[in-house]
């Protein structure tokens, strides 16, 4: 089993040439630089991903309440278990 992530929330602190994604106790847990980007895409960036603990939750909470779905929405529960193997690192 992958080494669990840092917990959230995750926050944006930062300006100027770069954004810095810290968790609560402060710590850098990911970055954003403008090298030629927008400033609002890298911006952008900085939201996605201090989101990334929010999303995994959610989608883990959503997968429970849909342990027997229809096949139209057997794609969306096949995406979303994608999704959290690849933030947990098992879809390497």
């Amino acid at each position: 089993m992958a080494a669990p992530h840092t917990p959230g929330p995750w926050s944006i602190a930062g300006s100027g040439y770069g954004l810095d994604v810290r968790c609560a106790a402060g710590n850098i847990v990911g970055m954003t630089r403008r090298f030629g980007q927008n400033p609002a895409e890298v911006e952008a960036n900085a939201r996605l991903v201090a989101a990334a603990p929010d999303l995994l939750a959610a989608l883990r909470e959503a997968l429970r309440f849909t342990p027997d779905v229809g096949v139209a929405a057997a794609r969306a529960v096949s995406n979303a278990q994608a999704a959290i193997a690849k933030a947990e690192g098992a879809g390497r």
